[in-house]
């Protein structure tokens, strides 16, 4: 049956079939905002500047922690293996970047010591740092690398010593300096208030081998202890060698470019002194 409409009841008509397609689309668009929009698991939107929201995001880690590697101006990196490729020998003699850039590319450690800075930062709720802990990945020290040694010709001061830890000690600790017996966090903590952030310099000791180790914090936030591991600045492990005596070749880098250095160079610069 055709059902005709005058010039009234067909605007009527058109209009309320106008509203009912808004209303749809009203639907679909409060449908995709509740299936796209964050849940309880997902990225919250920030508030605008100035505002507070009423309660933290519970995905919100509690703790932050960073590591940067902090060698001082004269430092040296040592390789195990001299490079054997003509490409590798010309990178080490002609390398622009210094030393550590291009020993860390090709596995190396620092020689007599290496400095970390770590940086820790409360997140949404206090809590306490109760020990920042040297896990070895060996129970003893492998013999030092005495492939390449690499050198940095500043003449900078060594990097005061906050906290150290003997690495050819079968269970390293850190300890203050000058108390080199007393575990440093056996009578310390450090507590953190929301977002408050406290740096502590670490410097790592070899004095007779090679040692890889990992670093992992221990803390406590509301009642329950938690851990939490330190990514290493490079690599997959924090490493440190002691000097040696028998580098195949070293090199000495400076600002106006590399040199070659002889065996009694390489032994002054590595602190290998007297096994020279």
């Amino acid at each position: 049956m055709v059902t005709f409409f005058t010039g009234t009841e067909h605007r009527t008509a058109a209009w309320s079939f106008l509203v009912g397609v808004l209303s749809a689309l009203v639907a679909v668009v409060t449908l995709v905002v509740d299936v796209w929009g964050p849940d309880d698991g997902g990225s919250a939107a920030q508030p605008a500047a100035g505002s507070s929201s009423a309660s933290p995001s519970p995905s919100e880690p509690d703790l932050y922690v960073t590591a940067v590697s902090a060698p001082d101006d004269s430092a040296c990196m040592a390789l195990a293996d001299p490079p054997t490729s003509l490409a590798d020998r010309a990178e080490l003699a002609a390398a622009d970047s210094g030393p550590f850039e291009l020993a860390e590319r090709h596995g190396g450690a620092m020689v007599g010591q290496s400095v970390i800075d770590i940086t820790l930062q409360g997140g949404r709720r206090g809590l306490t740092v109760n020990s920042i802990d040297v896990m070895p990945r060996t129970p003893e020290v492998a013999p030092p690398y005495d492939g390449v040694l690499l050198c940095s010709g500043g003449q900078g001061e060594a990097a005061k010593i906050e906290l150290a830890a003997d690495m050819d000690a079968p269970a390293p600790y850190l300890y203050k300096e000058g108390s080199p017996s007393v575990r440093h966090f056996a009578g310390h903590t450090i507590t953190l208030a929301p977002q408050e952030q406290v740096a502590v310099k670490a410097t790592f000791l070899a004095n007779e081998g090679y040692r890889e180790f990992d670093l992992v914090v221990r803390y406590t936030v509301d009642g329950k202890r938690r851990s939490l591991a330190v990514q290493p600045p490079s690599g997959d492990a924090y490493a440190v060698t002691a000097p040696s005596s028998t580098y195949d070749l070293g090199y000495l880098y400076m600002v106006t470019g590399s040199s070659r250095m002889s065996a009694r160079e390489m032994c002054d610069a590595s602190g290998a002194k007297e096994e020279c």
